[in-house]
């Protein structure tokens, strides 16, 4: 559990992390589990002894025992609000500063571009050879 609490710290954007917090979050973490599972079992056990085992809904009871108010309907909800959501966002922002930096390359290379046309046509009226092929031209 140890190695998973470092790389959810990492995930989430942590850089740095000691042992002690690397620690207190997988102990956190394992009894987050086992409450979980007590309260399962209990909801699972209370289904089976029950004579009408299809209306308990054992993952939104056991949900709901945890905290999450709205059951697995929230967890839903949840997801994709601001799971998705967030995730939508970031690359929406993504796009947006690709085409800024797209735009920026393009005005770059347009202005490079530019420049280069422009020693050209600069070199070709200079050279001893281009004047002469001029000259004869008009002659």
């Amino acid at each position: 559990m140890l190695k998973r609490a470092g790389i959810f710290t990492a995930h989430v954007g942590f850089e740095e992390t000691n042992k002690d917090t690397l620690l207190t979050l997988a102990d956190i973490t394992t009894r987050y589990i086992k409450r979980i599972a007590v309260i399962m079992k209990k909801n699972f056990d209370l289904q089976n002894n029950s004579s009408f085992s299809e209306k308990i809904d054992l993952i939104d009871n056991s949900l709901q025992e945890i905290g999450l108010k709205g059951g697995l309907r929230e967890l839903v909800k949840h997801y994709d609000n601001d799971v998705f959501g967030r995730r939508k966002a970031v690359t929406e922002k993504c796009k947006e500063l690709q085409k800024i930096i797209n735009q920026f390359v393009e005005g770059v290379k347009n202005s490079l571009h530019d420049k280069t046309v422009e020693e050209t046509s600069t070199n070709e009226v200079i050279t001893k050879d281009s004047f002469i092929v001029k000259e004869n031209k008009t002659s």
